[in-house]
């Protein structure tokens, strides 16, 4: 996996004491992912969604690793990757667990190499499939997906069922 991207900035791999930041990195992506009218309320949830990844990513059930970006003196985004299982053919797949840029860095193609560090992580472990899931309400996650080669095979559907 390349580690120095073209746009300068380089991945290394996350330590224990990066842990608040991946977990703000995850808050504001979930918040991101959901409708606004879940994003108002997301300090009634989000403590619980985050623990449950950092927990995740500390134990390393998923044989993950995360990815501190940096640009040599501040940290300016993340990666977080696993292997799972693909739900249809119970084939190992990498999985993009996260993926994120500072709100200033974004537009300019870090993303994309976000995307392009992942495969190849993915590739260095003969993982020949990438999997990971995005909400529609985060447009500008959905949009980066599908112009990387990504489409949808499932969707999940919600509905709130009355007490």
């Amino acid at each position: 996996m390349k580690l120095v991207l073209d746009c300068g900035l380089a991945l290394r791999p996350a330590e224990a004491s990066d842990l608040p930041y991946v977990a703000e990195c995850i808050r504001e992506s979930l918040t991101a992912s959901v409708t606004d009218a879940e994003a108002k309320l997301a300090d009634l949830w989000s403590d619980t969604t985050v623990a449950v990844a950092v927990d995740s990513l500390s134990s390393r059930r998923m044989g993950d690793e995360a990815f501190i970006l940096t640009d040599g003196t501040e940290n300016r985004g993340m990666l977080w990757m696993g292997a799972s299982r693909d739900q249809y053919t119970a084939e190992e797949t990498g999985y993009l667990l996260g993926i994120y840029v500072s709100k200033d860095l974004r537009g300019k193609g870090i993303g994309r190499e976000l995307i392009t560090a992942a495969e190849s992580w993915c590739l260095d472990k003969g993982l020949y499939t990438m999997q990971l899931d995005v909400s529609p309400f985060n447009e500008p996650a959905y949009s980066l997906y599908g112009l990387s080669g990504y489409t949808v095979r499932s969707a999940v559907m919600t509905k709130t069922l009355k007490r």
